[in-house]
């Protein structure tokens, strides 16, 4: 049996790979709308991706990360200013194929370690009841939940935070 090395790479989305994060964001618009049925928020996200990245991703304010798993990409995340002390993880998602293998908490942490970096107290975040996968990464990684902090007019939203 051969032994094959698996190697993730998680980059900043810059000029040379932001069409790649729009089409991880595409999926991920189709995952959450389409397949989810998730309703709220689909008109502001198609319309942010259209301008994507904007200064909500970059620094001083946030950033987002693609990753990349043998120079596939894989999965997205990204983190933007909430209020002086507080950032949000938004758009996180890891492909279908990928799921399962541990890369979402891989991208959860380096999302953690960059927000520390930019000097955030603490990472806010909404979700989904209808995303156990999600929540699981989640909580695995440290955060907690909390009331709501914002707006999110699904069904079933889940608001967490870590505070470092």
């Amino acid at each position: 049996m051969e032994n094959y090395q698996v190697m993730l790479t998680i980059v900043p989305v810059n000029e040379g790979n932001k069409l790649i994060a729009r089409q991880l964001l595409s999926e991920y618009g189709i995952y959450l709308f389409e397949d989810l049925k998730l309703m709220a928020g689909s008109d502001t996200f198609f319309k942010e991706l259209k301008t994507f990245p904007d200064e909500k991703y970059q620094f001083p304010n946030g950033e987002f990360f693609l990753a990349y798993m043998n120079e596939q990409a894989i999965g997205c995340a990204g983190l933007k200013r909430f209020d002086d002390f507080s950032c949000e993880l938004k758009r996180m998602y890891i492909r279908p194929a990928f799921r399962g293998q541990g890369f979402g908490i891989m991208l959860t942490d380096l999302l953690l370690e960059a927000a520390k970096q930019l000097a955030f107290r603490k990472v806010l975040l909404d979700t989904n009841l209808e995303m156990p996968a999600a929540i699981k990464t989640y909580l695995k990684a440290g955060f907690k939940e909390i009331p709501a902090y914002c707006g999110n007019d699904n069904d079933h939203p889940i608001f967490m935070e870590y505070q470092f």
